[in-house]
């Protein structure tokens, strides 16, 4: 069975030609009006987009706006980012932020080991809409800040 490296790479083309890669599939996601007061801060200053793969904005949308609909938004207290060419941390193996695939909420209170703050329906929002929460990492790589879509 591929991993998910392999999938996405099938998928997207190979990262590490990040030139080509990035021309392909990284945009600057402007957030939409309606998205724009609910999305979090970023080392507490307002955030209005962000550099994520073109191919994750329509399933992403989807996610806040059921958020935004049953108020579980307000879980959301801090971005941490999304696109971003580098490792897993400890591992040599690409991060699924290389891929623009991956995003990063409340990290300081959901670092990678630690435990998950975020509620079950919260969560169950994002795998409705085809993300893997790394709430569901196994230990020692529990990961609750991470989401990320690899479909």
């Amino acid at each position: 069975m591929p991993t998910n490296e392999q999938r996405l790479t099938a998928k997207y083309g190979d990262p590490h030609a990040q030139d080509a890669f990035k021309a392909k599939n990284i945009i600057q996601y402007r957030f939409p009006d309606w998205l724009r007061p609910y999305w979090p801060r970023y080392m507490g200053k307002p955030v209005t987009s962000t550099q994520l793969n073109r191919g994750v904005v329509l399933s992403l949308e989807a996610v806040m706006r059921e958020l935004i609909s049953t108020g579980l938004i307000a879980e959301l207290k801090e971005y941490g980012g999304a696109y971003n060419y580098r490792p897993m941390r400890g591992l040599k193996a690409l991060s699924m932020h290389a891929f623009g695939v991956a995003l990063d909420f409340n990290q300081s209170t959901n670092p990678l080991g630690g435990r998950v703050t975020f509620s079950q329906p919260f969560l169950d929002v994002w795998r409705r809409h085809g993300w893997t929460c790394g709430a569901d990492f196994r230990a020692p790589r529990v990961d609750g800040m991470h989401f990320e879509y690899t479909k």
